[in-house]
């Protein structure tokens, strides 16, 4: 496997994640890179060290699936808060402007 190779499996991987976290993912082992080939390591050395990038990717998944599963009921919570401010001010109002 090539890096090139190993850094597409992660980026389609993480397609669903926010692209500057993806960045981050990948910036990180850009580094691992850089430094493992400035120690002398072939590329392939490097990918055996880091490990298969599907389970990277299914790490990540794991791991964030709580963070996007948080953002979701956070943007849920607020749209029924709404909803039930709205109905109170009609109850309230209601009477007021018949």
């Amino acid at each position: 496997m090539t890096k090139t190779e190993f850094f597409n499996i992660i980026r389609n991987g993480l397609k669903d994640f926010p692209e500057n976290e993806v960045n981050d993912i990948l910036y990180d082992y850009e580094e691992h890179f850089a430094s493992g080939l400035n120690d002398g390591k072939t590329v392939e050395e490097i990918i055996e060290e880091l490990g298969n990038p599907y389970d990277i990717v299914e790490q990540y998944k794991s791991t964030n699936s709580y963070s996007i599963n948080q953002q979701y009921k956070s943007t849920s919570n607020s749209i029924n808060t709404n909803i039930i401010i709205l109905i109170l001010v009609g109850i309230i109002c209601f009477p007021a402007i018949t």
